[in-house]
């Protein structure tokens, strides 16, 4: 072996080195991005309760004021309606074409965009009266939809969230919704709230808060003892609707056909 040839050999196995240590290193990091972290356990008092329209197939729903909007679903009978916080008072109401299944529903700038969940349409309305403005395509399916005042937030049943233009529905960025570096998939209702998104997991009696940057879920609140007071008639009367309630800094949650609204307090559990 020359002494060119074993300079040559000892320079390899130090870059070998280097190349496994900083494999190492970014397997440390991946490792702790994605392992255990500490998530806000929530606890929930009722605070008020009132009746809700139990022919309603939840999809959306928001306060705004002293008015609810929400949509419901099924095909044949779907439909927008605002009513007043008594949960009695129905100011406005309009069917939706049998064609459509109306899904996730929000309100920025006096629009309210509504979802549907195959039909690829994205419906644009009047907020005060109803009144249709126009409509926008997307790929995939819709399912839940909230904004953080600058995008428009959809959910489509996956571990993914898609941030849109509102001016054309346009993916600017999505992320992988992750609890423990594991997926959640089945991603519903959304609500974002003070820098935050809240969601529902269809067929899970839990809600969870999620870190709109990284997808991570930061937050859990178990909801089986409300699901249990509300006693759903069917299996398909799910846990579904959450809306912030700004005046009172509380949340109102129903679900599909439920006779009531609820308004919770969350404080984190001791």
């Amino acid at each position: 072996m020359t002494q060119s040839s074993g300079a040559f050999n000892t320079l390899s196995r130090r870059c070998c080195q280097i190349l496994w240590l900083t494999g190492l290193m970014m397997s440390l990091v991946a490792c702790a991005d994605t392992g255990p972290r500490d998530i806000v356990q929530y606890q929930f008092q009722i605070e008020v309760e009132q009746p809700h329209d139990p022919t309603l197939f939840t999809q959306g729903l928001l306060k705004r004021g002293s008015r609810f909007y929400e949509s419901g679903g099924q095909y044949g009978q779907s439909r927008l309606v605002i009513y007043q916080d008594n949960g009695r008072q129905v100011e406005r109401e309009r069917p939706l074409a049998a064609r459509y299944f109306a899904e996730g529903l929000t309100e920025l700038n006096n629009e309210l965009y509504l979802l549907t969940w195959r039909e690829k349409t994205l419906l644009v309305y009047d907020a005060g009266t109803l009144e249709p403005l126009r409509e926008m395509s997307y790929s995939g399916e819709g399912w839940g939809l909230t904004d953080d005042g600058e995008h428009l937030i959809r959910s489509d049943g996956s571990a993914q969230l898609y941030f849109h233009a509102p001016e054309d529905f346009s993916v600017q960025r999505q992320i992988t919704v992750t609890e423990n570096g594991k997926a959640i998939t089945r991603l519903n209702e959304l609500e974002y709230v003070d820098g935050t998104i809240w969601a529902n997991i269809w067929y899970s009696d839990r809600l969870i808060q999620i870190d709109p940057d990284n997808g991570r879920v930061i937050g859990s609140l178990d909801l089986a003892e409300l699901v249990r007071t509300a006693q759903p008639a069917t299996s398909g009367a799910v846990l579904n609707g959450i809306a912030y309630d700004a005046e009172h800094d509380q949340f109102w949650v129903t679900g599909k056909l439920w006779p009531t609204l609820y308004r919770l307090s969350l404080s984190p559990e001791p």
